[in-house]
């Protein structure tokens, strides 16, 4: 019986990496497409606008529906976990809808215009509805049954945004049309796979639901937007001080290193059951000879595409965005970010044990760090050097949060 519920276990840590793989996939993908066909500075719009589209998912959505129906969900049978998606879905609704203010001052405050917002707003509806479903199922472990509805959405949404590129159709807002086109298909897809519950709730129920998601979601929001808040300060001052197409520079490195992103993500999330395993059995020595074969196992699959981009970095800026691209003259910028990815990459093992500890103390105070010399030390850099002062500052904060890590690891 064990040996079973271990081999599920497996395979649902293989389904559930397979899905994260095409989703960084397809946005690594649709991020290179418009990079290299939009004009700089409209790709440095559209980061903006997206940037904010992003914060009230990740940040707003993810802690007061996705988190809620996560924890609720794993323990409720599947009729009851089909009711908690329709109570969440009418309150994505709410939320979407209150959040559209905000998606209309991003966009002017982007563009300088209006024109962009319904298509910006439309996929910010279908994004979060779609999220909220897939959450849904990955609350039961469904991850291969939401791995179709993924890639439909993302892999879609770059094949489409290809389209556009070849038929002279790529704009801003037919980027934004074609991501909220994928994100329906999806959406609809995943509905029919939960199945989704076709009535009306009682509204009683309805407000207990919103009560206690608020319960759950309320603390959790204010640490993720403290987060995502500090990541979408860069983007805006460099827009403020050299406009949009430095914002489109910096992306552009980061889309390739966003290639190794299912890896430093999977590193924690399949590590610290391990670690936490490891301390019962063996204390921190375990723990630690643990640790070092996973940092040496993930490190294999990492230091070779790291190496390639420090040796040749304009060759694969060339490779991706053409040889008569502006962004061929971030080298520098992108050797720069490759020291902050395995800095990264350090500290990603050093919190895992941390979180195997059950140490979520220790991992706030590094955070709070990292954040501080970002915003002390890196917006600073950012207005005096542009897309070089961002990579500095980005290297600082990883640095920061390693030296933390490292005099808390003494302790313990």
């Amino acid at each position: 019986m064990v040996e079973r519920i271990s081999s599920l276990r497996h395979k649902q840590g293989i389904w559930s990496l397979a899905d994260q793989g095409f989703v960084s996939l397809g946005g690594f993908l649709t991020n290179i497409l418009l990079a290299r066909y939009l004009p700089q500075a409209d790709y440095g719009i559209y980061l903006l606008i997206y940037g904010i589209l992003n914060f009230l998912t990740f940040g707003v959505h993810s802690a007061l529906i996705v988190y809620p129906i996560s924890v609720k969900g794993a323990v409720a049978e599947r009729t009851e976990l089909r009711l908690l998606t329709s109570h969440s879905l009418i309150l994505t609704m709410v939320l979407s809808l209150c959040s559209s203010i905000v998606v209309a001052g991003a966009v002017f405050a982007a563009a300088g215009k209006l024109d962009t917002a319904p298509a910006a707003f439309c996929y910010l509806f279908f994004w979060q509805i779609q999220e909220t479903i897939r959450r849904a199922l990955m609350s039961h472990l469904r991850h291969f049954e939401a791995l179709w509805g993924d890639g439909l959405s993302y892999l879609g949404q770059a094949g489409i945004i290809w389209l556009f590129a070849q038929t002279g159709w790529l704009s801003i807002q037919t980027t934004f049309l074609a991501l909220a086109l994928t994100s329906a298909i999806a959406g609809a897809v995943q509905a029919m796979q939960l199945p989704l519950l076709i009535m009306a709730p009682k509204v009683k129920d309805l407000w207990n639901y919103a009560k206690t998601a608020w319960n759950l979601g309320k603390w959790y929001l204010l640490s993720t937007l403290a987060n995502i808040a500090t990541l979408q300060v860069t983007p805006w001052i460099l827009a403020i001080f050299y406009g949009t197409k430095e914002t489109a520079s910096v992306q552009s490195v980061m889309n390739i290193l966003g290639v190794s992103h299912p890896i430093l993500f999977s590193l924690v999330n399949l590590s610290v059951p391990a670690l936490a395993k490891a301390n019962v059995e063996g204390g921190m020595k375990r723990v630690q000879k643990i640790a070092i074969k996973y940092g040496f196992q993930y490190g294999i699959l990492l230091f070779p595409f790291y190496g390639v981009l420090i040796l040749f970095p304009r060759n694969i800026l060339e490779l991706l965005y053409g040889k008569t691209s502006a962004y061929l003259e971030l080298d520098t910028v992108l050797r720069v970010l490759v020291v902050s990815y395995l800095l990264l990459y350090i500290s990603q093992i050093v919190s895992a044990i941390i979180a195997a500890l059950e140490k979520s103390k220790l991992a706030f105070v590094a955070q709070v760090g990292s954040v501080g010399s970002g915003l002390l030390v890196g917006i600073p850099l950012t207005i005096s050097m542009g897309a070089l002062g961002s990579a500095f500052g980005n290297v600082l904060a990883n640095a920061t949060r390693l030296v933390i890590y490292f005099f808390q690891f003494r302790k313990l």
